[in-house]
């Protein structure tokens, strides 16, 4: 008895970032459109908006979005307003907020059981790694800016510097958009 060819199986390409757009980080939507349109399925794993309701999401062929609903901030936010003058209070739902979406993003990845996982910035590469080096897959650093320096005053600068030195050399792949950047993160 001959069995007919198998279809070749479309490749899934998972993509996380910790925001709400995705729109406003350009060079990840576009490469996901034309991963999408080159026949790759695309998944953008992003965050639900606190503050506005989701109007129009992407609306391309082969790429679609899964929204993380992160209640840890909608708690601080209801309980304690949306720009707390506490500072520890704000730390608190900060790490909160970040611990809840590594953990769900993870999660999502994993169900994803994509076959490259790339992490658009250095926030959602914590569960991009786990993700991948739990499933034995590729993963893909797209380091649009330095995180740890990123404004004179990020938050909790030191411990995205142990992410940048813990986590980047982890990954299969680091694209940066520029060479400069690229020389920082090989150094």
């Amino acid at each position: 008895m001959t069995t007919a060819p198998q279809a070749a199986r479309q490749r899934k390409i998972c993509m996380l970032v910790y925001g709400d757009t995705p729109t406003g980080l350009p060079p990840m939507v576009n490469h996901g459109v034309s991963l999408a349109a080159a026949g790759f399925d695309v998944e953008i794993i992003c965050l639900t908006p606190h503050y506005t309701p989701v109007r129009a999401d992407l609306q391309v062929p082969g790429l679609r979005l899964t929204r993380l609903h992160i209640w840890s901030r909608r708690l601080f936010h209801t309980l304690f307003g949306k720009a707390t003058a506490l500072r520890p209070l704000a730390a608190l739902q900060y790490v909160a907020s970040y611990a809840e979406f590594v953990t769900k993003a993870t999660v999502a990845a994993l169900r994803s059981r994509a076959d490259v996982y790339e992490a658009n910035d250095l926030p959602p590469l914590m569960a991009a790694v786990v993700s991948a080096k739990l499933r034995g897959k590729p993963v893909v650093y797209r380091a649009h800016e330095l995180w740890s320096e990123a404004s004179p005053h990020v938050r909790f600068g030191a411990f995205w510097r142990f992410m940048e030195r813990f986590l980047v050399p982890k990954s299969d792949y680091v694209v940066t958009p520029d060479e400069n950047r690229s020389r920082i993160y090989d150094a």
